[in-house]
């Protein structure tokens, strides 16, 4: 494996800025004696730089993103939407359990088991909601912007 090709794969690291320094002071002792290896470096440049413009031209300004991420109107429609979810599947499974218990044609021995099962799911339903909760205030990324 020649000079150029192990030191290629570093290219992208360098461009980016992820090389430790005895591995950017390497790329650099190489990109002195290699044109190939310059070019290389220039597209990776080149192109970086025009996905990088295609990315800022398509998205929001970070002001829009703020605004639109401040609006009460937004936080609070967020919210109801997912109440709106939550109440009918909440009651729809009380009522397709309540319905399941009471009928007699099915065993007593397969209505234990679905029992356990739905009460093993809403258990860790349950401890996932309440980490997530008393996790929310300590949360580091909350408040990170888009």
């Amino acid at each position: 494996m020649s000079n150029c090709d192990q030191l290629g794969d570093l290219l992208s690291g360098y461009v980016d800025g992820e090389l430790t320094q005895q591995e950017r002071q390497r790329v650099e002792v190489h990109l002195r004696s290699s044109a190939e290896c310059r070019e290389a470096l220039n597209e990776l440049i080149r192109l970086r730089g025009t996905i990088g413009n295609a990315m800022q031209s398509e998205g929001l300004s970070d002001q829009r993103w703020e605004r639109i991420a401040g609006e009460s109107f937004a936080s609070g429609t967020q919210q109801l939407s997912w109440f709106l979810i939550a109440c009918p599947l909440v009651i729809a499974t009380f009522v397709g359990g309540v319905l399941f218990a009471w009928d007699d044609e099915v065993p007593v021995l397969i209505k234990c088991f679905v029992a356990l099962i739905a009460a093993g799911l809403g258990l860790l339903f349950g401890i996932v909601v309440r980490q997530r909760w008393n996790e929310y205030g300590d949360d580091k990324y909350r408040k990170v912007k888009i």
